[in-house]
C-alpha cells in the first residue's frame, strides 16, 4: 500500500468525559473496515483517523462514532 491509497482526517468527538470513553471509540474505529490507525484525545475532543477511500468514506467514520455512543456534530 502506498501513502496514496490512504487518507488521514480528523473528526471532532463530542461527549467523551474519561479515558474510557476514549478507548471506546478507540475501539470501535479499530474495528471499522477501511479503518488503518485511530487516534483518539480527550482533550482536543477528536480523532485522528487513517484511512482507506476505497473501502470507507469520511461519513462512515463519523457513524462508527455515533454508533459507539457519542456526536460527531453539536
Amino acid at each position: 500500500m502506498t501513502t496514496d491509497d490512504v487518507k488521514r482526517i480528523e473528526v471532532p468527538v463530542f461527549g467523551m468525559s474519561c479515558e474510557g470513553c476514549v478507548e471506546r471509540v478507540q475501539t470501535a474505529l479499530a474495528a471499522a473496515r477501511g479503518v488503518r490507525s485511530a487516534e483518539v484525545s480527550l482533550a482536543q475532543r477528536h480523532a485522528t483517523v487513517t484511512f482507506s477511500p476505497s473501502e470507507t468514506t469520511p461519513d462512515a467514520i463519523a457513524s462508527v462514532i455515533e454508533q459507539a455512543g457519542y456526536k460527531t456534530r453539536k
